[in-house]
């Protein structure tokens, strides 16, 4: 997990609590030196590291084993941290948007072609929540008329 903690979800820190009490290890990590990181961490349970070069470095050693990264960043870092992944062989999600232009985005493309170890993918998964299909379905059965438009946040 990738962010400060005024930008994860309360549904990413639901399923953390969730994976690690199904004995799945997950680590987080701060771009920045949160001064909740420690406690934030010994709540869940999980290792924690000020930078994602320290987590690599875990990673590559094997003193840290994990298969995958979500990227919960402000969006204009997408880019930047994405690169540091390449050839991890890791799977990478990383929150939409994507980015915060075509060019990035092109960016991010070409490095998803040219990676032939690490798997990268668009958080695009809200989709699927029982919250976003309930809403759909009260929509489809216009029981609120005709919906021209819809916004959701948190």
């Amino acid at each position: 997990m990738l962010g400060h903690p005024g930008h994860l979800r309360p549904d990413i820190d639901s399923e953390m609590t969730e994976m690690t009490g199904q004995g799945k290890q997950a680590v987080r990590i701060y771009r920045d030196t949160a001064p909740s990181l420690p406690s934030d961490a010994e709540n869940y349970g999980v290792a924690h590291f000020s930078t994602i070069q320290e987590c690599l470095d875990a990673y590559k050693s094997g003193e840290l084993g994990f298969e995958a990264i979500i990227m919960a960043t402000p969006t204009q870092t997408h880019v930047s941290m994405a690169q540091l992944f390449e050839n991890s062989g890791l799977a990478v999600l990383i929150e939409k948007p994507l980015s915060t232009n075509g060019q990035d985005g092109k960016s991010l493309l070409a490095l998803s072609n040219r990676d032939t170890q690490s798997v990268y993918m668009v958080g695009h998964h809200r989709r699927h929540s029982p919250y976003v299909k309930a809403v759909k379905q009260v929509m489809d059965s216009k029981k609120l008329g005709d919906i021209v438009a819809a916004n959701g946040g948190e």
